[in-house]
């Protein structure tokens, strides 16, 4: 499991939209008790942690103990937070199924330290490798060997997909522009091939202390004309946010990487990451409401034609949208927030520095390769402003089995098979398309 710095532990940012100029003048609040709101989830919190430390004991009977642990008093802040005097209409039923989302997100990362427990990966590691692994402990963050190569090699396999990245980015210059690659198309296989060679399984196996499987592999292109991140505040005359799209995953059980296939520097949307704010102190009930919430906000905006983005152009259109502004000052103070919060961060703030002092800009030749941890460190990236970048997004997850799975020789060459079908297709109807 990871390793605490407990020295240089900070506290997790917080934003006071009390005071947040978008905010102030909303004339919605809260009207019940506030405190007695943070004490819950206090304990809440510390009940979830007090189920974590006992973790390598469970046998059976996970789902009942944590219902009895923490569940109930999720159910007890509900009932208050929903009774009388407290949220009705549209941001009670958000917060219904906010808080349902966050139960549920609890309940899988108390399992996920069941199994790390159960099934103790301990995987050989070279000397080079020990190097990395404390570094990743201590920033977050490392840098692996550069895949120069495999990056050259990328660019040539995925000339179809960047064919289709183009065509979208025309049609949508302003959203973003990323696909999954299928995990059987020649450059899904390559990557694939890739990662078991350079050992990046064992090192972050051995960082979250369980076996990793490969979960996706996603290709990027980001460009100057894309505005997704910007204007959430225009209509009361602030600029987009010194650190806007500063976010983090918040799954418990992934680790990403990303490859560049390109020569990118700062204008170019590099990665970012803030060093050590994977050990940051943090509500585990709140970072999963704060997911719970953004991830809801799908319910009441429709999606752009690219699926990726929304119709109103801003990527968290509940913060943009005057009505949910309000709706969001009806929430006890500690339920206001975002997993993807630096856009709400005032620029010059203290916050503000902070996070900026700390932010590692990642700028490098193709084949430049970071692997880190997104679902608890705050980073971003994709944010072009002169020239463009492509990359390889590659996500971890922590796999369920003991061991890894036997080799499905006939299983995975239908899978390349119906992928090359579908690829054909889409092919042949892009044709007639330009016909």
């Amino acid at each position: 499991m990871v390793t605490p710095f407990t020295s240089e532990i900070e506290p997790f940012p917080r934003v006071d939209y009390s005071s947040h100029p978008a905010y102030v003048s909303t004339g919605a609040h809260w009207c019940l008790d506030d405190d007695r709101v943070a004490r819950d989830v206090a304990e809440i919190d510390a009940a979830f942690r007090d189920l974590v430390i006992q973790a390598d004991c469970v046998t059976e009977g996970e789902e009942a103990r944590f219902n009895e642990a923490v569940g109930s008093r999720i159910d007890e802040l509900q009932a208050y937070v929903l009774g009388a005097g407290g949220l009705t209409g549209r941001i009670a039923e958000y917060s219904v199924r906010a808080m349902r989302m966050a139960r549920q997100a609890l309940l899988d990362e108390w399992k996920f330290h069941i199994r790390s427990h159960r099934f103790r990966y301990r995987p050989v590691l070279t000397a080079a490798q020990h190097m990395k692994l404390e570094i990743l402990k201590k920033d977050g963050v490392v840098c692996l060997e550069p895949g120069q190569e495999l990056a050259s090699r990328l660019w040539d396999k995925t000339w179809w997909e960047r064919g289709l990245l183009r065509q979208q980015a025309a049609r949508l210059p302003w959203g973003r522009c990323a696909m999954a690659l299928d995990p059987h198309s020649p450059a899904g296989l390559l990557i694939q091939t890739a990662l078991e060679r350079s050992g990046v399984f064992e090192l972050a196996g051995a960082y979250l202390g369980c076996r990793m499987e490969f979960l996706y592999a996603a290709l990027d292109h980001a460009h100057e004309q894309q505005a997704w991140y910007k204007g959430c505040y225009v209509d009361v005359g602030m600029g987009t946010s010194a650190t806007a799209y500063m976010h983090l995953d918040a799954d418990c059980d992934i680790v990403k990487a990303m490859l560049y296939l390109t020569d990118v520097k700062a204008e170019n949307g590099a990665f970012r990451f803030v060093r050590g704010s994977h050990r940051w102190v943090r509500s585990p009930f709140l970072i999963a409401l704060y997911k719970g919430f953004d991830c809801e906000q799908d319910t009441y905006f429709g999606r752009a034609p690219n699926r990726l983005d929304y119709e109103g152009g801003y990527y968290r259109p509940r913060f943009q949208a005057a009505s949910h502004r309000q709706e969001l000052m009806c929430l006890p103070s500690s339920f206001r927030g975002s997993t993807h919060f630096g856009d709400d961060v005032i620029d010059g703030s203290p916050l503000s520095k902070r996070l900026l002092a700390a932010e590692d800009v990642f700028t490098g030749c193709g084949g430049t390769f970071v692997l880190f941890h997104g679902a608890a460190g705050i980073h971003r990236g994709s944010q072009v402003s002169a020239g463009e970048r492509w990359a390889i997004q590659i996500a971890l997850r922590a796999s369920g089995e003991q061991s890894q799975r036997p080799h499905r020789y006939v299983k995975e060459r239908l899978a390349r098979l119906r992928y090359h079908i579908r690829r054909l297709k889409r092919t042949l109807l892009l044709t007639s398309e330009a016909t």
